[in-house]
Order: structure tokens, then C-alpha cells, then sequence
């Protein structure tokens, strides 16, 4: 849900920890949807074992053959299984992606020998990303344009809360004099009226870095927007 630009620093706040919240909820959601599929098994396994169960015969649960159930260790699951496993794991963030590379030398060979992992690319610079401009996302868009191969790509350009460089500049003045003012709704006014439009070496380097990792999410004249298959684009809403 889109909001007023020029939001004050306290509200933007509320806004970067409404978003927050809903990806726990999202989390949370599928954590118990997990768990009441593993609670429906357990049931189904358990059946035959029930006081008020009828039985059909003494290896007979619900007309399938009962068999024992070991425990099976996640590194001897098949290939598919865990790509299935891994797919889930990288619904809501796709760039998580490199923690399965860093886990151990099968899953790294796995997620690196399977393109379907690599059909997206999600871009989703927040606002803790001005602080860090050095995290790029080059290496990223790289591997996901390298390792799809043939594999259609899913594009997610999330720049909701992209700031304009007057925005970011406002806000970093308004949050530093809050800091030492106890007049707040007076200094909110103040800086509001403030000009901000001016150089800003930090802002600039983070707007340059998002400009190259589109640049090569494009290619040049375009060339990599034929292995696009679709385009999820959310802007920052402006009156």
C-alpha cells in the first residue's frame, strides 16, 4: 500500500516496520501451515495405533500396507526433493540464495548445477542500504543472468521506499536534530522549509550502484530483457 511522500522520519519508520511485520506474518503463516502438514502425517501414521481405530487386518491402516518409518538425514534426500525444499526456502527473498551456497559442498554443487534456482532476480534496495552502499548487488544479478542458462527470469524491482536524493538528505537532518532538539514539532516545520537539494557523496554512490545493477539486469541495447518472462515493478508514489 503506497503512502505520502516526504513521510517524517518517525512515520517512515512505522512504515519500514509495517513492511517488516507483514514478511514475519507472511513467515509465520507458512512456519504453521509446515506444521500442520507434518501434524496431518503424523496422524495418518499414527492411526493404526488409536483405541477407536478399526482396524481391516493387523498390518492394515486406511487400506495401505503399514511399513516402518526411519528417520532419514536431509543430506541423502534426493536432488529433486531438495531443490523443492530450496525453492520454498527462497519464496520471499530470492537474494538469500548464497546462504544455501554457503552451507556445504553438496548444496553448493546442487544450487550452482540448477538454473531453475536462478530464474529470478529481486531488487529491493531499503532504506538500511543508503548506510551500506558498498553491499552491491552486482555479483547477484551476475550469477543469476550466468547460472539461468536457458531459464526464463522473474524480475522484482521493489522501489517503493527508493528515496529522491532531497528526501534522504531531509531526513538525515531531521533525524540529527531531533537527536539534541526537545522542540520537535517546531524543528519538523523548520526542516520541512529547509532546501535540500545539494551534493551528497553517500546518497550518490548507492543511486550509481542501483543504476549499474539495472544497467546489467538490461544488458547492452537490451539484450538481456529476451530472457525476461515476466516484470513485477512497484514505484514510489508521487502526487
Amino acid at each position: 500500500m503506497p503512502y505520502l511522500p516526504n513521510l517524517p522520519l518517525e512515520v517512515q519508520g512505522k512504515v519500514e516496520r509495517l513492511a517488516e511485520c507483514r514478511k514475519q506474518i507472511a513467515n509465520l503463516e507458512s512456519q504453521l501451515m509446515q506444521i500442520k502438514n507434518e501434524r496431518d502425517q503424523l496422524e495418518e501414521e499414527l492411526f493404526g495405533y488409536r483405541v477407536d481405530a478399526k482396524k481391516e487386518g493387523p498390518e492394515v491402516v486406511r487400506g495401505q500396507i503399514m511399513v516402518a518409518t526411519t528417520s532419514m538425514n536431509v543430506q541423502n534426500l534426493p536432488n529433486e526433493m531438495l531443490i523443492l525444499i530450496f525453492e520454498y526456502f527462497l519464496a520471499i527473498n530470492h537474494r538469500l540464495i548464497r546462504r544455501l551456497l554457503l552451507v556445504c559442498k553438496h548444496w553448493n554443487h546442487i544450487v550452482m548445477q540448477s538454473p531453475r534456482l536462478w530464474g529470478r532476480v529481486q531488487l529491493l534496495p531499503l532504506d538500511y542500504e543508503y548506510r551500506y552502499p558498498f553491499e552491491s548487488l552486482l555479483p547477484y544479478v551476475e550469477a543469476c543472468l550466468q547460472r539461468s542458462q536457458s531459464v526464463l527470469l522473474d524480475i522484482e524491482l521493489d522501489y517503493v521506499l527508493l528515496l529522491t536524493r532531497e528526501e534522504y538528505i531531509r531526513n538525515k537532518v531531521l533525524a540529527t536534530i531531533c537527536e539534541i532538539s526537545n522542540d520537535e514539532p517546531n524543528v519538523i516545520d523548520q526542516v520541512y522549509n529547509l532546501n535540500c537539494d545539494f551534493a551528497s557523496p553517500e546518497y550518490d554512490a548507492y543511486f550509481d550502484q542501483t543504476m549499474k545493477e539495472l544497467s546489467i539486469l538490461i544488458g547492452p541495447m537490451g539484450a538481456h530483457m529476451e530472457k525476461w518472462r515476466s516484470l513485477r515493478l512497484r514505484i514510489p508514489w508521487q502526487d
